[in-house]
């Protein structure tokens, strides 16, 4: 599922899971965070597909990839979303950010489960969210906003 590092305790924990075109459009923005949060250890949770491009970048001390496409078939995502479940409930960040503008709900997911005083998003829309969890009361888009501290 992901790389095996020390995620027991992060620092700045930015999330980012979305395709490769957003990924790379991001990277300008993505370099002032060592501007906006100097001397922190900052960890990118990243899709697997462009991962190896974040790497290489000297934005991030840690890049954590997340291969995304186990969450695709009905079956799938909801057997990986559970047991990802657990994995996710042991990690602790100081700051938790998701600065994607259409978030999808195994990420904001992530970001519920991971323990933070602080977590951020984007107010974005709900072009990714499955219209169906959409109508389950407390699991659709709207919902989601409340599992952050602050969103922007």
């Amino acid at each position: 599922m992901s790389d095996k590092i020390d995620t027991r305790q992060l620092d700045i924990l930015l999330i980012r899971l979305d395709a490769i075109g957003d990924a790379i459009l991001w990277f300008d923005s993505a370099r002032h965070f060592r501007d906006i949060y100097p001397g922190r250890h900052i960890t990118l949770l990243a899709n697997v597909i462009w991962a190896p491009l974040a790497k290489e970048l000297d934005y991030f001390d840690d890049v954590i990839t997340v291969d995304t496409s186990v969450y695709s078939g009905r079956q799938k995502y909801f057997r990986h979303l559970l047991l990802d479940f657990f994995w996710y409930r042991k990690w602790r960040a100081s700051i938790v950010i998701h600065p994607t503008l259409s978030r999808t709900f195994f990420a904001d997911c992530i970001a519920r489960w991971i323990s933070s005083p602080i977590k951020i998003a984007a107010q974005g829309n709900n072009a990714n969210y499955r219209q169906r969890l959409n109508r389950i009361p407390g699991f659709g888009y709207s919902d989601s906003l409340k599992w952050y501290s602050e969103i922007i």
